[in-house]
């Protein structure tokens, strides 16, 4: 029962697709607006948390009607990223006309090190899009690879086409379960790999996230100190004539002798250059995830 599921599911998301591609992709994208605010409505759950969270985060910065105002504008955001991933294998066919990237030379520098990169990616960015970027326009050229530490989902069909997708120019999957290990491997092998530094986790570091304890992956901050490896905090951005335009900030990592207090306070930096960015535009992420759940709290 659960495949025949699973293939309903695959089967309507392969349709939404072939649909969106035959629209011109500025109405594609302007139907976000519609559909973001009727699953506002209609998915209780999903709002609810999106609306405690922003109080968590901005109840004592902003009124309640623009906190309603920003989940409205997260959940808009959700149906763009699934426009724009639906639309990717469409805008791989000329990519020269849809994608270009800032500061691609110090990344290029960095491999020179021969520590691999580290890429901090967020869902503040649509990473699907970045994924296929990276391997386009900064691996590619330089004849290196790019990996990305990803969580399958339960839905096989669907994550088989996920991964197709982010790999149409060579990005592949480092499988959360044991990412570790496959991570410091391909930094000793001068890769990029990505990591998703906004996403709860059951096993990481306590930090402050918007002013509340969140448990935080230590992977980034943890390869960085021990092994060299640069780091870079990336993001995306579409602009008014619906081309993406990849942004590459250099992070610094302190090292001093007490390496565990250096894997503590880099993941608490990387923590607040997230949240600076979500401030710039807090409709930008997915404040309908669970962030903030700590071991031990119900879901």
């Amino acid at each position: 029962m659960k495949g025949f599921i699973f293939l309903i599911e695959y089967g309507l998301i392969r349709i939404v697709g072939f649909l969106i591609n035959l629209l011109p992709f500025s109405l594609a994208l302007k139907l976000a607006r519609p559909i973001g605010n009727f699953l506002f409505l209609i998915l209780k759950r999903q709002r609810n948390r999106a609306l405690d969270n922003l109080r968590k985060a901005f109840g004592n910065e902003k009124s309640e009607a623009e906190i309603i105002q920003i989940a409205k504008g997260s959940f808009i955001f959700l149906v763009e990223f699934g426009v724009e991933w639906l639309r990717i294998p469409q805008m791989a066919k000329t990519p020269e006309r849809f994608f270009s990237v800032r500061n691609v030379k110090l990344v290029h520098d960095a491999f020179k090190n021969k520590k691999g990169v580290i890429f901090l990616v967020s869902h503040s960015s649509n990473q699907e899009m970045m994924a296929v970027i990276t391997g386009y326009l900064i691996t590619r050229p330089v004849n290196a690879e790019v990996y990305a530490v990803a969580r399958p989902i339960k839905n096989h069909m669907f994550y088989d086409f996920i991964v197709r997708v982010r790999g149409i120019f060579g990005t592949k999957i480092i499988d959360k379960q044991g990412a570790v290990r496959e991570t410091l491997r391909q930094l000793k092998r001068n890769a990029i790999v990505a990591i998703l530094i906004d996403q709860r986790v059951t096993e990481g570091l306590t930090t402050q996230f918007f002013g509340r304890p969140a448990i935080t992956t230590s992977l980034p901050a943890m390869a960085a100190i021990r092994y060299d490896a640069p780091v870079f905090y990336v993001s995306l951005s579409r602009t008014p004539d619906l081309k993406f335009v990849f942004d590459i900030t250099p992070v610094p990592v302190k090292k001093t002798r007490n390496q565990s207090e250096d894997v503590q306070s880099a993941t608490q930096a990387f923590n607040d250059l997230l949240e600076s960015e979500i401030r710039k535009a807090p409709n930008h992420w997915l404040w309908m995830h669970n962030r903030w759940r700590m071991p031990g709290e119900a879901k």
